[in-house]
């Protein structure tokens, strides 16, 4: 079993922690002291199976973020992997911009280190990457109008993507820059939230779910029924959490 698979298995466990009734069972203390000692030297955590996640920029605030829903979790190691965060956020209040020919999907890591902040009472460190994220958003701001398929969506970060050149866009990333403004204290009524409502009803699906993309059509892996495209489970989870 390799230290990504286990990892993944951690955090499963660990998602269930912030329920009072699965705190401190001796399951998630495992999961949570494995991905501790696992823990580099650099404070961040690093795949050691897909080239793209192994700088740690991403996976270290996905770690982290269910790390803090144990109590008490070890200040040291706890203050050296915000540190790894602090230094690989740039100028622009992005994570995950190191290499711009690898990019660490910088939306996503952005998102992820902005709801750990948040659990960690960090607030005052946010506002550039909240920034960030508002400035990728599919909008007015970078060419595109409310009938484009991504308009409201977020992608993968970096480069800023400007109409009519979307690259990869879906509901799953979108939903993870939510969860980060809401954490931040956006209100619901702001315009980014209201815009980003216009995607998630284009993925709305008429049986009630939700498929993953209006504009990577390949993505949406369960397929077509007719004209329209078939909902599944995991984006269906993605698309209700979009919307709280």
């Amino acid at each position: 079993m390799t230290l990504d698979r286990r990892t993944f298995v951690g955090l499963l466990l660990l998602g269930g922690a912030g329920c009072s009734s699965r705190r401190g069972q001796p399951a998630v203390r495992r999961a949570a002291r494995y991905l501790w000692d696992h823990q580099a030297e650099d404070g961040g955590w690093h795949s050691k199976t897909y080239g793209l996640l192994e700088s740690g920029q991403s996976l270290t605030p996905f770690v982290l973020d269910a790390l803090l829903e144990e109590p008490a979790p070890p200040t040291a190691k706890v203050e050296r992997a915000f540190d790894f965060l602090k230094r690989h956020t740039n100028a622009e209040g992005a994570l995950g911009c190191d290499d711009p020919a690898l990019a660490d999907y910088p939306n996503y890591a952005t998102a992820l280190a902005i709801t750990a902040l948040c659990r960690a009472r960090r607030r005052q460190l946010v506002a550039p990457m909240i920034e960030y994220l508002r400035s990728q958003q599919f909008t007015e701001q970078n060419g595109w109008q409310r009938d484009d398929a991504p308009y409201g969506a977020w992608g993968m970060g970096g480069k800023r993507h400007m109409a009519p050149h979307p690259g990869h866009v879906d509901l799953s990333m979108t939903r993870y820059v939510l969860e980060a403004l809401a954490a931040a204290g956006v209100p619901p009524g702001d315009p980014a939230l209201q815009k980003a409502r216009v995607f998630l009803e284009r993925c709305g699906g008429a049986d009630g779910g939700f498929f993953f993309t209006t504009v990577v059509l390949d993505a949406n892996k369960a397929g077509r029924e007719g004209d329209a495209y078939r909902s599944y489970g995991t984006t269906t989870a993605d698309g209700i959490l979009a919307l709280l």
